[in-house]
């Protein structure tokens, strides 16, 4: 049995009301391949490209925390963005509601999701990518003695951020 078996296993499900329209929404259109996720994100976030870039950085990345818990997590409590204009900023993830939103819907939906969903959604993850080559470059490497530090890059410049 495979990791991805594992977790299809599990059968949960949550009524549509608990969690809003645009989670199950991004959440959908990162699960597609081969989807135009950017446009689709910035299309449900309003035009907010703060909100698009979150909901694509946020939610393959909780979705591969919570899939392989195994792997530390260097710094748990915040992350690192490194934008277009070369600035680098880290930010603590209970800063944002965003984040606090999406972590409460994966946990109560990544039971559910098919292999082809997962693996379109973590193909997104920069932890995946990094954990990913590590296994693949290393002979004997172990989920177990991985750590992680979250990066994400950013289309915006540091210096039009408020």
């Amino acid at each position: 049995m495979g990791i991805f078996d594992a977790f299809k296993s599990k059968k949960r499900t949550i009524g549509d009301n608990e969690k809003s329209q645009l989670l199950r929404d991004a959440f959908a259109a990162l699960g597609t391949p081969n989807a135009d996720i950017h446009t689709k994100l910035l299309e449900l976030a309003g035009s907010s490209l703060e909100t698009a870039e979150q909901l694509y950085w946020f939610i393959p990345s909780t979705l591969f925390h919570l899939m392989f818990p195994e792997v530390t997590k260097a710094s748990p409590k915040s992350y690192k963005v490194i934008y277009k204009d070369g600035a680098e900023k880290d930010y603590q993830y209970s800063d944002s509601q965003l984040y606090a939103e999406i972590l409460e819907y994966v946990k109560n939906i990544y039971h559910t999701i098919s292999r082809e969903s997962a693996i379109s959604i973590l193909s997104h993850s920069p932890e995946f990518h990094a954990v990913n080559s590590a296994l693949n470059d290393r002979a004997g490497a172990k989920l177990e003695d991985l750590v992680v530090y979250t990066v994400f890059s950013s289309t915006r410049n540091h210096a039009v951020i408020k």
